[in-house]
């Protein structure tokens, strides 16, 4: 062990050394850096100077005139040859150290060395010429308001890597909570305290928050809401919402107005102003805000960024393109830094109706994208960008951006928070923030320790309802997320549990009265949480707008009747009614309902005996299926061509060979796949173009 740290510090000694003669030998090529060139060239070598200036930049510099107007730029610095090898004594001296605690050392590393670089250039320019508005410390980049003649000297500078034009973030504008099960969390309790997400902040970066309304502390800036924050845009304390995107962004997140509640009433609100009061602001506001949020993220237990902002003009499917976005102020390395520090970011995919792209950040892949659908039906709407004739809840807005690397979707049409109606994905973004903050907060109460924000997003992925517009992605459902993360339900420090139902457990205080005494005494007795055994539904498969019985046994060892009984199918609650039996010994409930929607549905049972309250497992069933659309090489199916169980179980795009049966199909038959999602034995095939499916009869079927 001793060896091998001498053998790693001889090479951190050795990487030291070379980077000093890199550096040494640096100095001597730095010559035109100190010298203003601008009045020793003509135009024509000016311009053929301008190698540094992002495309924006290039286009207007020569539209600038020699006085005082000026540009927002962004200066990227190259990073000092001495940092990597600080970085890797950081490393060789933190074996004993935190993920967050190292984490913080090189953070600080980093913020030294650019700040040196950084003051480095500054001194170098006129400070009548320039306008300093941030120096980054997660990424080497200083943002100013420059004239012609400073980004000239900035471009003839060694240390200056490119120059861009600041990029400008907007607003992504265009009855939720029971949809995604918030109130099921809600009801919840883990160790005695109930899961509303008390004592995780999440950074709200908008136009602002309206503090003092009375969903949001009610009181001065900060209050016990609204507990900590700062306007950018002014560069002041005070981040007063002066426009409502906001206001309505926290009220979903937080809200505590007992009709309007927000998903997580118990979280606070850090409002980071990045948006002016019409609802747009540079890039380098936004990413000097997540920078206020790592630094402040311990002392605060911030553990959730949102960010309800995109660039209109701009789309992408590829995480890769995403991350080369120009004049983003820094915005891309400071999401990375926030994830990786523990941090969960969440952003609006946009409004523009595209898809082949979503917006930027939302397109990082360190950065939730969330798109919207409807929480209820509203008829008719037309939208700024895309109209939707006829809406349902579930159904995916037509102006969501959208396309193969969207995450997840939450309600954003039309929703109501502190007193203000907005529709869009910048409404549906806060519900998943909302949503990790009941997580981390059940984490807390069970474990003491916030999620990774890689968890999170998983989780949330993994059990949300599947819903589908070009492409099929999950509506987030907050309870099932928080059974997959916690199959284990507790409400006290005991807890009992079967294998068909998580329970939770509390104690009742029952009065007796004692032989010995005419005095009264009294008596705690456990009690004991009832049980939901025989979860069925019948059919397992039939095709869309038929019956389908959903049926479960409750049982309660005190006789007592439940308090409510349900069947939570694909997010919504439907109620059940006795149909037969006792309770101390097994009452059959049942709910009979249609179903239309095509493809796999999920439902689970939860029931409560006005103490307790318990639930099944998830089940990925009934199947839904529309034989008359499927597409088979011999035209119309027919009877054997394939099947599950014996029925034909087609339907546009997609089928289902797992939790229900065997995938048989006939000698000679072949399917046409194009496109389709495959779930074959539990796991998730996707065909595209010319692929093929190998079966267990051992023929080779190509599609």
């Amino acid at each position: 062990m001793a060896g091998t740290k001498t053998i790693l510090t001889i090479l951190a000694a050795l990487t030291l050394l070379t980077l000093l003669i890199s550096a040494q030998q640096q100095t001597f090529t730095l010559t035109p850096a100190d010298t203003n060139t601008s009045t020793q060239n003509d135009a024509v070598t000016l311009k053929a100077k301008y190698y540094k200036l992002g495309p924006q930049l290039l286009q207007q510099i020569d539209t600038l005139g020699e006085d005082d107007e000026r540009l927002k730029i962004q200066v990227n610095l190259q990073d000092d040859p001495l940092l990597q090898a600080e970085l890797n004594e950081v490393e060789l001296s933190s074996k004993k150290l935190s993920k967050q605690e190292k984490l913080d050392k090189i953070f600080e590393a980093k913020r030294k060395s650019y700040g040196k670089t950084q003051d480095k250039v500054l001194a170098k320019l006129n400070s009548s010429t320039y306008k300093l508005r941030f120096k980054m410390s997660h990424s080497n980049i200083v943002t100013l308001e420059a004239d012609k003649k400073t980004i000239e000297q900035l471009e003839l500078m060694p240390e200056v890597e490119s120059i861009e034009e600041i990029a400008m973030a907007y607003i992504t504008l265009a009855q939720s909570a029971p949809q995604i099960n918030a109130p099921e969390v809600w009801a919840q309790q883990v160790n005695g305290d109930y899961v509303t997400g008390v004592a995780q902040t999440v950074c709200v970066l908008d136009t602002g928050v309206n503090y003092s309304h009375l969903d949001l502390g009610g009181a001065a800036f900060p209050n016990s809401k609204v507990i900590a924050g700062h306007d950018f845009v002014n560069d002041d304390d005070d981040p007063m919402d002066d426009h409502g995107h906001g206001t309505n962004v926290a009220g979903i997140v937080a809200s505590t107005d007992p009709t309007y509640t927000g998903i997580a009433p118990g979280a606070n609100i850090a409002a980071l102003k990045v948006l002016n009061a019409a609802g747009g602001g540079n890039f380098d506001y936004v990413n000097s805000a997540i920078e206020w949020c790592i630094d402040n993220r311990v002392d605060l237990n911030i553990s959730v960024i949102t960010m309800s902002i995109g660039v209109p003009t701009y789309h992408t499917c590829s995480t890769s393109t995403c991350a080369g976005f120009i004049g983003d102020g820094g915005t891309t390395q400071s999401i990375s830094d926030a994830w990786d520090a523990g941090i969960f970011v969440v952003a609006a995919s946009g409004n523009e109706a595209n898809t082949a792209g979503i917006t930027y950040p939302a397109c990082l892949e360190k950065c939730v994208s969330v798109g919207a659908v409807y929480d209820q039906n509203l008829g008719g709407i037309a939208w700024t960008s895309c109209t939707d004739t006829s809406t349902a809840i579930d159904k995916v807005t037509c102006f969501t951006n959208r396309c193969e690397i969207l995450d997840l979707f939450a309600p954003g049409a039309v929703i109501y928070a502190s007193e203000i109606w907005m529709g869009g994905t910048s409404q549906a973004t806060p519900h998943v923030a909302g949503a990790a903050a009941l997580l981390n907060h059940y984490s807390q109460l069970r474990d003491s320790t916030n999620l990774a924000p890689a968890d999170i997003k998983q989780a949330l992925i993994d059990t949300g309802v599947l819903v589908t517009r070009d492409v099929t992605k999950p509506r987030i459902d907050i309870e099932a997320a928080a059974q997959e993360l916690f199959p284990t339900t507790t409400t006290s420090s005991s807890t009992t549990s079967s294998s068909s139902t998580s329970s939770s457990t509390t104690s009742s205080t029952v009065p007796t009265t004692t032989s010995s005494s005419s005095s009264s005494t009294t008596t705690t007795l456990a009690n004991s949480p009832p049980t939901l055994t025989s979860p069925n539904v019948t059919p397992i498969i039939n095709e869309t707008g038929n019956i389908f019985n959903f049926t479960v046994v409750y049982t309660d060892a005190e006789n007592e009747a439940p308090s409510f009984i349900r069947v939570v199918l694909d997010g919504a609650n439907y109620y059940m009614e006795k149909i037969a039996g006792a309770y101390n010994t097994g009452a059959t409930y049942q709910n009979i309902t249609i179903i239309s929607g095509v493809g796999t549905h999920r439902h689970y049972f939860t029931a409560s005996d006005g103490t307790t309250t318990v639930a099944t497992g998830v089940y990925l069933k009934p199947f839904v299926t529309n034989t008359s659309n499927c597409v088979i090489e011999h035209g119309h199916p027919l009877p054997g061509d394939w099947t599950v169980d014996g029925l034909e179980t087609c339907y546009p795009g997609a089928f289902l060979a797992s939790h229900v049966g065997d995938l048989t199909i006939s000698d000679g038959r072949e399917l046409t796949l194009q496109g389709a999602t495959v779930y074959l034995n539990g796991t998730r095939l996707i065909f595209n173009g010319e692929s093929r499916l190998i079966l267990n009869d051992g023929g080779v079927h190509y599609i």
